[in-house]
């Protein structure tokens, strides 16, 4: 389904697209000069980025909060007598 929906949107958007899958990376300001250049080379670009690019694997994905710990740590030095 999730891929359906980037196939759809990167006929629709084709930089949001490729943002949604990747990120920043150089294959998104690619896909922007694209866009800058002609409509039609974005869209297949951002087409063949969504079925070719391989989904990131959710062991790699840090999904800890370093600010939120942050504010947490400096909320308890400050509740400290």
């Amino acid at each position: 389904m999730r891929k359906f929906l980037l196939t759809i949107l990167a006929l629709l958007l084709p930089p949001v697209a490729v943002y949604v899958k990747a990120g920043h990376c150089w294959q998104l300001y690619f896909n922007l000069f694209l866009c800058l250049l002609l409509y039609v080379p974005a869209v297949f670009h951002a087409f063949w980025f969504v079925r070719h690019h391989p989904d990131p694997d959710p062991e790699d994905i840090d999904y800890t909060n370093d600010e939120v710990d942050n504010q947490q740590a400096a909320a308890n030095r400050r509740m400290v007598w």
